[in-house]
């Protein structure tokens, strides 16, 4: 371990712990199997492998505090319901303590709750300070995070009402899968691969900019909410969203190279228009 490997770094993160007494095993020694495995899974998943060193050498960052959390986080959140368990010659005992009264089930419920919360806005933290790194964005990690409208867990809220899953990463793995197709078509059909790209980038690094690009990356990707709500395509609103790109061909220059333009000039050529060959009543 490299982010988080002592003691008193752990305990900056998780509030309310009695401090040890001689001869009484840490917290930091209690959490090592959950942290090492939270380590390895923010490593192969988010960060990668040359970034976590940099991360690490930065001790005391913003990047730093925001991979600290998440790991402390996930480890004392995954480690709490056996933490008072003890095994025995005889079965599983609990610790008991006649100073301290025991947490209800609801009480350790809720604990659980808000670990998980912060640990899910600690991605979403270090995720934005990551896409700063132009190194990361062509990492696996970051080409994999980059290659949906959808690329960071903070974007569940946008169709919570429709994902299953509770925990924050997983209804955010829920939500790039239901997006998926439905990205695909909208690329194959109507915005072209590299304007595709171009889109995901800016909702990636610049999510709340006011420019162009990102404010019609933010459509698009409201319209592809709307569907996973609806289940319904708007049709009306990508044509006419295609229509803006075609009549901007200064701000969007990749699709007017695009095989996808080649279709929009053929629909709109034989449009029943009286300025159109053809016209009919």
């Amino acid at each position: 371990m490299i982010i988080i490997n002592d003691n008193d770094t752990l305990l900056q993160f998780i509030p309310n712990v009695v401090e040890t007494v001689e001869g009484e095993t840490p917290l930091f020694d209690k959490l090592r199997p959950q942290l090492e495995i939270t380590e390895q899974w923010l490593k192969q998943n988010i960060i990668g492998e040359g970034q976590m060193e940099d991360i690490a050498n930065g001790e005391g960052s913003d990047l730093w505090r925001a991979a600290a959390t998440a790991i402390a986080c996930d480890a004392f959140r995954r480690s709490v319901p056996s933490l008072d368990l003890i095994l025995t010659p005889n079965g599983f005992g609990i610790v008991s303590n006649n100073n301290v009264a025991p947490a209800s089930k609801e009480r350790i419920e809720r604990l659980m709750a808000s670990l998980g919360d912060q640990r899910t806005k600690a991605i979403a933290t270090l995720i934005s300070f990551l896409t700063k790194f132009s190194t990361w964005m062509t990492t696996g990690q970051g080409q994999w995070l980059t290659s949906s409208f959808f690329s960071s867990p903070d974007d569940v809220r946008l169709a919570k009402t429709v994902l299953k899953n509770e925990d924050g990463w997983d209804a955010f793995i829920e939500l790039r899968e239901k997006a998926a197709p439905i990205e695909q078509a909208y690329s194959e059909k109507w915005l072209g691969q590299a304007l595709t790209a171009r889109l995901r980038a800016t909702l990636a690094t610049d999510p709340a900019g006011s420019s162009d690009i990102a404010t019609l990356a933010r459509t698009v990707r409201q319209l592809v909410v709307d569907e996973i709500i609806t289940n319904r395509r708007p049709v009306k609103n990508l044509d006419r969203l295609v229509n803006f790109i075609r009549n901007n061909d200064t701000l969007y220059p990749e699709w007017q190279s695009d095989p996808v333009a080649e279709l929009f000039e053929e629909k709109w050529r034989f449009q029943n228009k009286k300025e159109a060959a053809g016209y009919f009543f």
